[in-house]
């Protein structure tokens, strides 16, 4: 099974050795759009692509079966797509989008849109259009009428700053959408002294993470001055959606908006918060992060 899927992963450590890095991604695409027709079939349908696959390929270390044969998305990025379309004015109107640790077949779409002036940025991925620390963004405040942020934070050991970040850069009125991993916990569990890979690996989950998110994450956004909403994926999709296009349905999107200037002017923004924000971006940090 997945002999396709199998060859590929053979022969592609010999390719990256002789392709730039800043072309990987687009050598995996090409690869897959050449032997994906092997799996074609019935069964699923990826939104992203629109291929029709009898199968889906296995992704990551636990290798679930939630990667598409054509375009490579997974269950969560097929998810973060159609929430989009359905809840978001992003395929329509002009806006000027801020895409963080880009989704490699969710930026293709998003990087074509005739209506969007779209960025990505990422630190390490060689396909993003900028490499930023996400806890100085450069660019002036007020920038973007959007910000994509998923599964970003829990790498970040000031995320605080890179909430703060985010919301300076958002225009008035503006929106982004937020996902991180959430333990079935009410509060956040981190311990800065854990560093080793295997050490993270087993408190948070992954070997990259610095953190595990409680449900108190939505406090974590709004002290950062954020207005939350709370949508679980399973709410917005049909059984019928999440079956035929392989969408993760347990997680939750923190949808996430700044203040306009009527409600600025409406509730008086607590000191706290300000001084928050005043000091996040008046600090001194010249680590870089994801």
């Amino acid at each position: 099974m997945w002999t396709v899927y199998n060859w590929l992963n053979k022969v592609w450590p010999w390719f990256k050795r002789v392709i730039p890095p800043k072309y990987h991604e687009s050598a995996r695409a090409l690869a897959r759009h050449l032997v994906s027709f092997l799996s074609a079939g019935s069964g699923f349908e990826c939104p992203i692509c629109k291929g029709r696959f009898r199968e889906l390929w296995p992704w990551g270390r636990t290798n679930e079966l939630v990667q598409c044969p054509g375009c490579a998305s997974q269950d969560r990025e097929r998810a973060i797509y159609l929430f989009m379309k359905k809840r978001t004015n992003i395929f329509n109107d002009n806006l000027k989008v801020l895409h963080l640790a880009p989704e490699w077949s969710l930026s293709l779409v998003l990087k074509n849109l005739p209506n969007l002036d779209y960025v990505s940025a990422d630190l390490a991925k060689p396909f993003a259009m900028e490499k930023i620390d996400i806890t100085r963004i450069p660019h002036p405040d007020s920038s973007f009428h959007a910000v994509i942020c998923c599964h970003v934070l829990e790498h970040i050991p000031d995320d605080r700053k890179a909430m703060s970040e985010m919301l300076r850069v958002l225009r008035p009125g503006g929106w982004a959408l937020i996902t991180v991993p959430v333990r079935d916990a009410d509060t956040t569990y981190e311990d800065p002294t854990i560093t080793s890979r295997q050490g993270k690996l087993k408190a948070f989950g992954e070997g990259s993470h610095v953190r595990w998110y409680g449900r108190d994450f939505k406090e974590h956004l709004a002290a950062s001055c954020f207005l939350v909403d709370v949508v679980r994926f399973g709410e917005v999709f049909t059984e019928h959606e999440a079956r035929i296009h392989a969408l993760i349905t347990r997680d939750d999107m923190y949808v996430c908006s700044k203040k306009t200037e009527d409600q600025e002017s409406q509730q008086n923004e607590s000191t706290d918060c300000t001084n928050r924000k005043t000091e996040d971006l008046s600090t001194d940090d010249t680590d870089s992060h994801r």
